[in-house]
């Protein structure tokens, strides 16, 4: 199963059907309620989660990790150490042949360009990313937002005119998957809370 709920199903599923239970972690969830702020560190729905994490983490035949910074951390949980459970690394969606490393050439008004890219609301904190833009505008840093996501338009207005940064200071778009290494290549840095 992939993700901590679908790693719940399966740890009670698994051995029902006698199966092998390999968990496919995509980041430690009980942790990232906490960091979110949806949690508050050792609260009763943080330790009944990182208590269920572990027993995931414990009797699972393999497991998959996103880096090997996440396989070190798994690696060193007892009940997989214990158990010398396998831990394989299959790095996040990235198409790193689409995706390579290029310098973009620099904004001819000497702009510094950032990019924020993906979803926004929720835990997909745009409002900081622009309340730094805004900072910078203001300590004279001539820069540059460009948005690019499929939420919904009016919403990343509001939300960017919302902090008061002014209007020529940033752009919105949506494009096609496959633009997005082009686009992302016209940028300096991206920006994501």
């Amino acid at each position: 199963p992939r993700t901590y709920v679908g790693g719940l199903i399966g740890l009670m599923v698994a051995p029902v059907l006698r199966a092998k239970l390999v968990y496919h972690n995509e980041g430690f969830y009980p942790d990232e309620q906490v960091d979110g702020g949806v949690w508050k560190a050792g609260s009763p729905q943080h330790r009944a989660a990182k208590n269920l994490e572990r027993k995931m983490y414990s009797r699972a035949d393999g497991i998959i990790a996103l880096s090997r910074r996440a396989k070190r951390e798994i690696e060193g949980m007892s009940g997989v150490e214990s158990k010398q459970t396998p831990v394989i690394v299959v790095p996040s969606c990235v198409d790193l042949d689409r995706f390579q490393m290029r310098r973009a050439a620099k904004a001819p008004d000497g702009t510094l360009r950032l990019v924020y890219i993906g979803s926004v609301g929720g835990r997909y904190e745009l409002d900081k990313a622009a309340r730094l833009v805004k900072a910078a505008l203001e300590n004279g840093v001539g820069v540059h937002l460009s948005v690019i996501s499929g939420s919904e338009r009016g919403m990343i207005d509001c939300i960017l005119r919302g902090v008061g940064l002014p209007e020529g200071a940033w752009s919105v778009d949506s494009v096609p998957h496959r633009q997005i290494p082009g686009r992302l290549a016209g940028h300096d840095a991206g920006l994501f809370f």
